[in-house]
């Protein structure tokens, strides 16, 4: 069974109380901007957790973590694409790091992977009946113990961003700086900070989900090791602009898939509002029983005659909805955005156009 819904009716919890309670088989796909996760279930279990993002990669948190060097990693890696196993296994053949300890590793990588949607408010979400990758180093998570320890992220992580409001937080050492006996992953948070650093610079010194991130920075300021320097306005982009890659980047961004680069390419709203959508295929009458009826009514006005100026809701919230919604779409290769209206498309399109046919199925 596939379905389709948004995280802010369905939080991530519900979505694997439900896996656990069908024991379900397939792949939970979840999106959030230009993030987008696939969590994989078998009999209820989670399995994997893959994300479209670089720093969640598990050979980034080995590095983080110093359990593999940069030159082992790499010699992983090769060893991986020559044989086409799984970066863990790899290792363990390379002999480089022993089974039992990549077990551990994978083990509270992934509940860091997933317990990361936990903090997911917002965005949208489907199931497909796809089942996880095969992998011989595999490991079972319990949503039971996601759930406990996923809940105790959301209170903490309260507590914390009242520590760190936002990423205009500047840093800078502080009296114990750089630290004595530090986790490596703490530490090199700290040396991000030399001679000090905004928030938002300094996470991209280490890979991971964010709430590890926001603890470590919280220990190292209760230690002394940093100090709060000041704060900074964040920058918010302009409600007339759009991102691309918050509509288009990562739509096939698995790992092994094309990547669209050049994320922080900005477009104008007026030129993204002009595009027309249209089904290739629509969602189910049961699909679409799951979203509010703002979200409904938006999906089901793809008629390949109105614009998205026409389609978008003016309230924020509501439009960021509908553009996850959008993309989810888009990502799933249902849907397809037409210069104008279908009719002006036709004309337009030369007598021996390889797309007359998809025109006159989208009309039909």
């Amino acid at each position: 069974m596939e379905f389709t819904g948004r995280l802010a009716a369905f939080p991530a919890a519900n979505l694997l109380q439900w896996a656990a309670q069908e024991r379900a088989t397939g792949t939970l796909v979840l999106r959030r901007s230009s993030v987008e996760k696939r969590v994989g279930v078998q009999s209820g279990h989670v399995v994997e957790c893959r994300s479209n993002q670089p720093r969640e990669l598990f050979g980034r948190f080995l590095l983080d973590h110093e359990h593999v060097g940069v030159e082992d990693l790499a010699r992983g890696l090769r060893l991986g694409r020559e044989t086409g196993l799984p970066l863990g296994w790899a290792l363990v053949e390379a002999g480089v790091l022993a089974e039992g300890t990549v077990r551990d590793l994978l083990y509270r990588w992934l509940c860091e992977s997933v317990q990361d949607l936990f903090l997911w408010h917002r965005g949208v979400f489907f199931f497909e009946d796809t089942a996880p990758r095969a992998n011989p180093m595999r490991v079972e998570l319990e949503a039971r113990e996601l759930l406990l320890e996923g809940t105790h992220w959301i209170d903490e992580h309260s507590r914390l961003r009242r520590i760190l409001p936002d990423d205009g937080v500047v840093l800078k050492p502080g009296p114990a700086w750089p630290g004595e006996g530090l986790p490596p992953f703490d530490s090199r948070v700290a040396r991000g900070c030399a001679p000090e650093a905004a928030l938002d610079a300094l996470r991209g010194t280490v890979g991971g989900v964010d709430f590890p991130f926001l603890a470590a920075v919280a220990r190292l300021i209760a230690d002394g090791v940093l100090v709060i320097d000041r704060h900074v306005p964040v920058e918010t982009r302009s409600s007339r602009e759009l991102r691309v890659a918050d509509l288009l980047a990562e739509l096939d961004a698995q790992e092994g898939g094309a990547r669209v680069r050049g994320e922080t390419a900005i477009v104008p709203m007026d030129v993204f509002e002009a595009l027309v959508p249209a089904w290739i295929q629509a969602p189910a009458s049961g699909e679409l029983e799951t979203l509010s009826p703002s979200l409904r009514a938006f999906l089901e006005a793809f008629d390949a005659r109105t614009s998205l100026r026409r389609l978008l809701a003016r309230e924020e919230e509501l439009q960021t909805d509908q553009l996850d919604l959008l993309l989810l779409h888009l990502r799933r290769r249902n849907v397809i955005l037409l210069p104008a209206a279908i009719e002006d498309v036709e004309r337009r399109l030369a007598g021996g156009s390889l797309l007359k046919g998809l025109v006159r199925r989208i009309r039909g």
